[in-house]
């Protein structure tokens, strides 16, 4: 125990003896650092004792003038930035106004083009009417000189050559003669809205002639086989002409006193069996 005590106290003594050493080398650095600090210490005091008032004047302007052309570099750049908003504004109101122009333009062209397909349209119908009238037999005079075929949907009216009065007959002509030119006008062009269907029920009114109304089925036939669109053409008659009477032109058979088309009776025991 003496001798491991005696080789710890060794190297005590040894370790010691360097940290002195160690110490003494630092110390020796530190006065020297502080000499250094002192003498440069002592300069810069002496620096700032020396006179220099035309040196700071001189510096304050200068800070000055960079305080004045900042604000100026700011005040272009904040202008800058308001030419080119300006001008991204101005181009967009130059594209608005275009697109504006294009678009009043195609107004313009569509409108342009839907009087044109209205008064293609009337024109159409009214030849078809005034063709109808032609070939009516000769019972109205205003009929067989049709030439002026005005209608109007607001009012639900038509007329010919100005005059809207006619006989009972030949107001039941010229109101089917409409319906039927609407159609075969909408046949003729492919624009109209028409739903190119037509029924008619109501020529054989107003103490119509036999005669006549074949005549306008002759007409109705005609307009069917000149069309060139798909159509459908109704037309109820109590008085068919005979060349009409086949399977290709009716559906359905006749109706008489004796054997109705719509028989409706009483339900009688047989009838509920």
């Amino acid at each position: 125990m003496i001798n491991e005590t005696a080789v710890q106290l060794r190297q005590s003594r040894v370790l010691q003896e360097n940290r002195t050493v160690r110490m003494e080398e630092l110390q020796a650095r530190n006065r020297k650092t502080q000499e250094e600090w002192q003498v440069a210490s002592s300069e810069l005091a002496q620096l700032r004792r020396l006179p220099s008032t035309e040196v700071r004047e001189r510096l304050r302007e200068l800070q000055r003038k960079a305080g004045y052309l900042q604000r100026q570099l700011e005040d272009l750049e904040n202008r800058t930035r308001l030419i080119e908003l300006v001008d991204e504004l101005s181009k967009r109101k130059a594209a608005l106004e275009d697109s504006i122009r294009r678009l009043q333009t195609r107004n313009e062209q569509l409108r342009h083009a839907q009087a044109q397909r209205l008064a293609r349209a009337y024109t159409l119908i009214a030849d078809e009417i005034r063709k109808l009238l032609h070939n009516d037999l000769p019972r109205e005079l205003s009929f067989e000189k049709a030439r002026n075929i005005e209608f109007d949907f607001v009012t639900n009216k038509i007329s010919v050559d100005g005059e809207t009065y006619f006989s009972a007959s030949s107001r039941v002509i010229l109101k089917s003669s409409f319906f039927v030119g609407f159609l075969a006008a909408a046949t003729k062009e492919p624009f109209f809205r028409h739903p190119r269907f037509c029924m008619i029920d109501t020529v054989e009114d107003k103490g119509m002639e036999p005669i006549r109304s074949h005549n306008f089925q002759k007409e109705i036939v005609r307009i069917s086989e000149q069309s060139i669109a798909d159509h459908q053409i109704i037309y109820a008659t109590s008085m068919i002409a005979p060349q009409f009477d086949a399977p290709q032109f009716t559906i359905g058979k006749a109706s008489t006193h004796e054997s109705r088309t719509l028989n409706i009776g009483q339900i009688g025991p047989s009838a509920a069996q």
